[in-house]
């Protein structure tokens, strides 16, 4: 991205929030000038969209720090509407869109509407900072997230009978989707089939003893 005209102090751009609209600002009197700056790039390049002053009115500049990468600064929390996975949205009027998705693509330019964005740096769904986003594939997405069962999955350590998922005591294997890797505990399997073998062997021999009865 070309460098853009910021200005030079934290009052200059708190004046530029001013003018381009009520945001939700109140940082601290020691907050670092790089979260300024970072604020007042964002906005010399979202103030280009006719959509930005409909929008910002709806973004906190303080949220909380970011949980993973706390490098990065504060999240910046969309307060309006959100969708029942908690990610902000809005109304085109025609159409809805990610609050989230929608200001990455303004900083970074189009994104395929099949590439998930994570919250790598926050995890913090409403936040929409885009430096705290990144384009990663569907299942990097999937297994990084706190609640979806594929990621809660991967996150044990031992199998429901407490068998370690050490690389001997694991059995690999993708479904069809290929969305996520599938494991399976090796000591759990062979008691599984050791048990199928001795049930089996029981059935055919209850069958042996029921025709030779009625014979």
């Amino acid at each position: 991205m070309t460098d853009l005209a910021i200005p030079s102090s934290a009052e200059a751009i708190a004046s530029l929030l001013r003018q381009a609209s009520p945001v939700h600002l109140d940082l601290a009197d020691d907050t670092p000038y790089g979260e300024w700056q970072a604020i007042g790039r964002f906005l010399v390049t979202i103030q280009q969209s006719p959509r930005s002053q409909f929008l910002l009115p709806k973004i906190n500049f303080n949220g909380p720090l970011a949980r993973h990468r706390p490098d990065l600064g504060h999240c910046w929390i969309w307060t309006a509407a959100t969708n029942r996975f908690g990610y902000g949205k809005f109304s085109t009027g025609t159409r809805v869109l990610g609050a989230h998705r929608w200001i990455y693509t303004q900083i970074h330019g189009d994104l395929p509407s099949t590439t998930p964005l994570d919250h790598f740096a926050c995890s913090n769904r409403p936040c929409v900072r885009p430096d705290h986003l990144k384009p990663v594939s569907m299942r990097e997405n999937t297994l990084r997230s706190d609640t979806n069962p594929f990621a809660v999955n991967a996150a044990r350590t031992h199998c429901a009978n407490g068998h370690e998922f050490t690389e001997e005591n694991t059995y690999w294997w993708y479904s069809a989707d290929r969305v996520a890797p599938h494991r399976r505990c090796q000591t759990c399997a062979k008691r599984h089939n050791k048990n199928t073998d001795e049930r089996r062997k029981r059935e055919r021999a209850e069958r042996r003893r029921s025709l030779q009865e009625t014979s």
